[in-house]
């Protein structure tokens, strides 16, 4: 049974469209965050809102980056990330072949023979 071509370029544009609705509401608050990056502190709450910055400012990134260590703030989480990393690894490295052995230390093989260890 074929479907209509009609039926076809229906559904494609019903997907397409529901793409782009799922796009939009997952990169809107994206675009809202970097929008208000470039806000001055009274346009970012502004009543109506401004979609768009009518006087871009780079205060925000000066305040995060100048007056602030934030570099070193994102260095110590990547050392937190990394070192959290490699202690789960190890942990889970160390355990594995130990996890394989049942407590009566027998070790059954697909063909159905069994060890002793």
């Amino acid at each position: 049974m074929t479907r209509s071509r009609a039926s076809l370029i229906s559904q494609r544009i019903a997907a397409a469209l529901a793409i782009a609705v799922a796009l939009s509401l997952t990169l809107f608050p994206v675009y809202w965050i970097a929008a208000n990056s470039f806000k001055f502190d009274i346009d970012i709450f502004s009543v109506p809102p401004q979609w768009f910055p009518a006087n871009p400012t780079l205060k925000h990134y000066n305040a995060a980056f100048v007056e602030r260590p934030f570099l070193q703030y994102g260095l110590n989480s990547l050392i937190i990330a990394v070192s959290t990393t490699i202690v789960s690894l190890v942990r889970g490295i160390m355990r594995s072949p130990g996890s394989s052995i049942p407590a009566n230390g027998a070790i059954r093989y697909p063909s159905g023979s069994c060890r002793r260890a």
